[in-house]
């Protein structure tokens, strides 16, 4: 996958923001599905590399959604709460 990530950049954004990150905002989202997105999200976290590259390749590309921002909100907000 890691030879494909950059031709699937605009996938893997869509992935990420209408599902992961909806999954989290939702008020209609169980608690189990929260889990596992936050499990996926602690194993994504766990790379630097990956979270350098969500950072450089979404936020700071204008045609793409902040995705690394929306996921640090969508924590935030979890931690708070």
């Amino acid at each position: 996958i890691l030879q494909f990530k950059m031709h699937l950049k605009h996938e893997i954004g869509v992935f990420f923001t209408t599902i992961f990150l909806k999954i989290l905002e939702s008020a209609n989202s169980t608690l189990q599905q929260k889990l596992m997105v936050l499990q996926l999200l602690h194993k994504i976290c766990k790379d630097s590399q990956i979270v350098l590259d969500i950072y450089i390749n979404y936020d700071c590309d204008l045609e793409y959604t902040d995705i690394f921002a929306k996921m640090l909100n969508q924590l935030t907000k979890i931690v708070q709460s």
